[in-house]
């Protein structure tokens, strides 16, 4: 989790640079950076609760354990318009020259 964190911040801090150096806005590498970097911590979190979910066996499954919320809020992560693995389609459109099919990289 740490290695997504640091990524993420890492290509942010870029991306400012990028538009602060060029005076405009985000160019569609780093729109492109960002969207993958965005969508690696949910996939590690929610990778890691599902190895928690193992580990507890049928505890996970009881509502009254923190572990069943988690799981499920992570998961559900997953399934968000931004981090759901339709982005990383999207991010490699862009990477190819294909027409953009992701409002957030169009603006």
């Amino acid at each position: 989790m740490e290695a997504a964190r640091d990524t993420l911040l890492r290509v942010a801090d870029e991306a400012y640079a990028d538009a602060e150096n060029s005076g405009s806005s985000l160019t569609v590498r780093s729109k492109v950076r960002i969207q993958l970097a965005a969508s690696f911590p949910a996939e590690v979190c929610a990778e890691a609760s599902r190895l928690i979910n193992d580990a507890v066996g049928t505890s996970s499954i009881r509502t009254e354990q923190p572990f069943e919320r988690h799981f499920r809020d992570l998961h559900v992560l997953l399934q968000h318009s931004d981090k759901s693995g339709q982005r990383y389609a999207s991010a490699g459109r862009l990477m190819l020259g294909l027409e953009n099919d992701w409002v957030w990289l169009g603006f």
